[in-house]
């Protein structure tokens, strides 16, 4: 006699139909095979800890740590504390391109110099183990990988801090949004089922939650009013109770004047009006009183607030003309964040390695005749953004490397081949390396991905700052 099964026919055939389509997704669609991000509300976005996948073009494997990050896992920070005689700990930041997207986490260039750091150390009679931990994410931008650096680097108190930038870095980064928290959330968030409808469904046929998208004047005021109550609630917590204030005891002068110029300029202009009101010398002074940059943390109030269609505008203008006198304030705000990092650091004698990342068409713009070659964003990011600054230091725990030299000479074959020919169009108009040309092979930058390292060329990279870092003194 067949015993009565706990759940009725209809339900069980409803999970095996389930089971079904969610294998089906992920071996026919390869859906579900990629490792999965999560909203943040302070960082945008992040991993999920504990997690395998792979990579955007599935020929990678890639393993994601307990702390969310793509590494081998790590002692907890106490225990970093207790081991720091015996390790030199080296903390990364970075994007896509630190992450490693389209190789193997040893060929990632942190794992590479972390080995030869290593053979470094032990050639001195250094009999301390080198431990190099990345912590870049895909997709961020300088703000994010400083709050990184503030939410997670900090509690393990590494001896070096390195900073891989570009221009694009310096970019805004979008307005975090919380995650609506519900039970089994982050194991649906795994599925093929879930990635499937996302892709299929949810991203093209369901509007994100909110009002309607605003422009001009309408945008302008919706923005303001979200910012300046806020603002207004920072900077009381600010300067509570705090002596000296003196006439900007109230956030209320400083928030009319917001008001009134924000209000008769373009949308697009709202993020420097903030930063130059805030950069001005009463508001310094004041901070400077207060022993903390006053800039820095109200201008994070507008970072959290930045509605997406001033976002969009900000981010689409910062992309066509970085260097243009309504984007720098930009650079003086990253400046100003390096500043306040050098700070975090001294305060348990680490040091801060700030190394510029070469892309392909800056190699290939290298090797053009005088008369052919542009403006070289790397030549004025160290020529605007460096000098000047408040990050040249002479106590010997500020180093700082440029990559492009060394990279316009390491693959002479594919650069005169591009030059020549150009680039092959892969799918959605995409730039390819042609792979049977001669000499392919030496590329430091992927085929089929020209805007990531190769495994050469993250060894290329490894192999410069690791040079540098030793000749200046590490």
């Amino acid at each position: 006699m067949l015993r009565k099964l706990p759940i009725g026919w209809r339900t069980l055939g409803f999970l095996v139909a389930l089971v079904a389509t969610e294998l089906t997704l992920h071996h026919q669609g390869n859906y579900g095979k990629w490792v999965v991000q999560d909203r943040d509300g302070r960082l945008g976005w992040h991993l999920l800890p504990n997690q395998s996948g792979w990579s955007r073009h599935y020929d990678v494997p890639e393993r994601i740590n307990r702390f969310g990050f793509r590494d081998a896992d790590w002692p907890d920070p106490e225990q970093a504390r207790r081991d720091a005689d015996e390790t030199f700990r080296i903390a990364v930041v970075g994007n896509s391109i630190t992450y490693g997207s389209g190789v193997l986490a040893a060929e990632t260039w942190p794992s590479v110099l972390e080995r030869l750091l290593a053979q470094e150390f032990e050639r001195r009679g250094d009999p301390r183990r080198v431990v190099v931990m990345n912590f870049a994410v895909q997709g961020y931008v300088f703000e994010q990988m400083a709050r990184v650096f503030e939410d997670r680097i900090v509690p393990f108190e590494p001896d070096l801090l390195v900073v891989p930038t570009l221009p694009p870095d310096v970019r805004p980064m979008p307005a975090p949004i919380e995650p609506v928290d519900y039970f089994g959330r982050r194991w649906i968030l795994r599925t093929a089922i879930y990635e499937a409808l996302r892709d299929r469904v949810i991203d093209k046929w369901i509007p994100p939650p909110g009002s309607a998208p605003l422009q001009g004047l309408e945008l302008k005021q919706a923005q303001l009013d979200a910012l300046l109550p806020a603002m207004a609630q920072r900077y009381g917590e600010l300067i509570a109770d705090q002596p000296g204030a003196g006439p900007f005891s109230s956030f209320e002068p400083l928030e009319q004047d917001l008001r009134r110029s924000v209000l008769a300029a373009p949308p697009g202009a709202l993020a420097g009006l903030v930063w130059e009101r805030l950069d001005s010398p009463p508001v310094r002074a004041l901070g400077e009183r207060l022993g903390r940059d006053l800039r820095l943390d109200l201008f994070g109030v507008l970072e959290q607030h930045l509605r997406p269609e001033l976002w969009a505008q900000l981010e689409s203008g910062f992309q066509r003309t970085p260097w243009t006198a309504g984007n720098r304030f930009w650079w003086w705000k990253m400046s100003a964040r390096m500043e306040r990092i050098q700070r975090s650091l001294d305060r348990f004698g680490g040091s801060l390695a700030i190394v510029t990342v070469t892309r392909l068409h800056e190699v290939l713009d290298e090797n053009l005749p005088p008369d052919q070659q542009t403006v070289k964003p790397i030549d004025l990011f160290f020529e605007t953004w460096l000098p000047g600054q408040a990050v040249r230091r002479s106590d010997g725990r500020l180093f700082y490397t440029s990559t492009r030299r060394d990279f316009s000479t390491m693959q002479p074959a594919v650069t005169q081949a591009l030059i020549r020919h150009g680039y092959l169009e892969g799918p959605r108009g995409t730039k390819r390396i042609d792979s049977e040309r001669p000499g392919s092979e030496t590329s430091l930058f992927l085929h089929h991905d020209v805007g990531h390292f190769s495994p050469r060329g993250h060894a290329a990279f490894a192999e410069v700052l690791a040079r540098s870092l030793v000749a200046q003194g590490l």
